[in-house]
């Protein structure tokens, strides 16, 4: 806890220290109320995501230490809702799900997709505010990120019907025409279909 502290410090400065003490732990060894509470707040994180939310912190642009709650999205690479509004957007409008990261898909599963697209953007955004909130809950206790999608690239040749002779052609219509006619001969033996005359 001292040396997350310390990072924390470092990183953040003054604004973290006056916000939550020099220290996680008093004089006499015992954790402070700031103390005590961030480390039950990471407790069960891995370390490996507690260093995870350590470089997101580091690469931040925002100069605010972040409270407990934010610093544990940043652990479980959680993005901010105004990239998720935006990929939700995008992706709706050229149903394009390559540009969906596995945080805005599972936020979609949880929207009312029929109801949002037909929102003012105020309703909209607080529609998908609760799907936000819904899949945040979900990934804190445990849940996974699906895996990437993956897209076919955009360089990736067409696939192009060899030509064929003209008595190939003749002959895949033929074996056509008759895979028809016997599934029609099939169904009418069935009671199935009534066949026009």
């Amino acid at each position: 806890m001292l040396r997350f502290w310390k990072r924390m410090s470092a990183i953040y400065g003054h604004k973290w220290t006056s916000a939550f003490g020099e220290s996680p732990f008093g004089e006499d060894g015992t954790p402070t109320i700031a103390g005590d509470t961030w480390q039950r707040g990471l407790t069960g994180i891995p370390e490996s995501s507690i260093a995870d939310g350590l470089q997101a912190a580091l690469m931040s642009a925002d100069g605010w230490p972040p409270t407990l709650p934010a610093f544990r999205a940043l652990c479980f690479d959680i993005p901010a809702f105004s990239v998720v509004r935006r990929e939700v957007s995008s992706s709706m409008i050229t149903d394009f799900q390559a540009s969906r990261s596995g945080f805005t898909k599972i936020t979609l599963s949880r929207l009312d997709t029929y109801r949002w697209k037909r929102m003012d953007q105020d309703k909209g955004d607080r529609l998908l505010r609760e799907a936000y909130d819904e899949a945040v809950q979900y990934i804190l206790e445990g849940g996974q990120l699906p895996d990437e999608y993956l897209a076919i690239p955009k360089d990736m040749p067409k696939y192009v019907e060899p030509e064929r002779t003209p008595e190939e052609q003749a002959r895949a219509e033929r074996v056509a025409q008759e895979a028809i006619a016997e599934m029609l001969a099939r169904l009418d033996a069935d009671g199935g279909v009534e066949t026009a005359k």
